[in-house]
């Protein structure tokens, strides 16, 4: 499950200056995605649109691409498990987005896209292998 460190310090206590505005709107947007069918379409959306966020601009997306109409009275709730993502993110030392751990194994982007999901597929399946190789 994907989980949200935005480089902001109101929601990540990691980070000690505002590096994306609006980020920790943009990731409670995400989270209140979740299970609208509209998450990904929200994600693409706000990373294709990341200059030019605020956070009324992230409350306008989150009602006209997931029909979020409610962001306000969910904000806080969604917000508590964006800072408890970032809490992990610090304890499992993730400094760039997006970052992908596959057995305990580190894969970080560094502002770059990562592999595609074929690619991503094929790591898994890999380690699955290797993992049903040792077992007795």
């Amino acid at each position: 499950m994907p989980k949200q460190v935005p480089l902001e310090p109101e929601c990540n206590p990691n980070v000690l200056r505002e590096i994306h505005a609006a980020a920790c709107e943009a990731a409670a947007a995400f989270v209140m995605a979740r299970g609208t069918g509209f998450q990904q379409k929200l994600d693409d959306w706000l990373f294709a649109n990341q200059a030019t966020l605020s956070r009324d601009v992230v409350r306008r997306a989150a009602k006209d691409i997931a029909g979020i109409a409610d962001f306000d009275a969910r904000y806080q709730r969604a917000l508590q498990e964006v800072r408890t993502d970032a809490g992990l993110g610090g304890v499992m030392q993730v400094q760039s987005t997006p970052t992908i751990y596959l057995n305990a194994r580190m894969i970080a982007g560094r502002g770059q896209v990562l592999p595609g999901a074929q690619i991503v597929d094929a790591l898994v399946d890999i380690a699955l292998k290797k993992k049903g190789s040792s077992d007795p």
